[in-house]
């Protein structure tokens, strides 16, 4: 009853402040993000006509995903999945690339893959993304296709 009367005796009843609106989640909320590959960030995305010949990663540790060939670039439709922009996948042999990231792997407690993916059909095994070595260099491809 004390406050009450000390907020009327200061100029009246003061509402509290109301809280502060939502913040949309994002990776570059998390610590020590490795690698974000968001192809529905435009400004990330190099085209080469419509196809995707390099996505730049947006963690900042330039682990950009690449595919020089131009037979094997996955094509780029703008607003194509729930009005976000979307790569294609042949299904045969378009890929993109993420070289050297053996030591984006190393000594890591624990990691996660987040994949938003919409597929029409499906004949065979197909992988989304596969990491693959040779010695001392990685890689990590982002494609849709048969499993080898």
């Amino acid at each position: 009853m004390r406050t009450l009367l000390k907020l009327m005796s200061a100029g009246g009843y003061n509402p509290p402040t109301p809280p502060p609106p939502p913040v949309l989640w994002t990776p570059a909320n998390l610590a020590n993000v490795a690698l974000w590959i968001d192809a529905a960030d435009s400004s990330t995305v190099t085209l080469n006509g419509s196809t995707v010949s390099q996505i730049n990663d947006k963690s900042g540790n330039n682990r950009h995903a690449v595919q020089a060939t131009s037979a094997s670039q996955p094509t780029y439709t703008t607003g194509g999945l729930n009005s976000r922009n979307v790569l294609t996948f042949d299904g045969t042999d378009d890929q993109l690339e993420i070289t050297n990231t053996l030591s984006m792997i190393r000594n890591v407690a624990y990691a996660g893959s987040w994949t938003v993916a919409s597929i029409s059909t499906i004949v065979g095994v197909k992988v989304l993304f596969f990491y693959a070595t040779t010695g001392a260099a990685s890689s990590l491809f982002y494609s849709y296709r048969d499993w080898e």
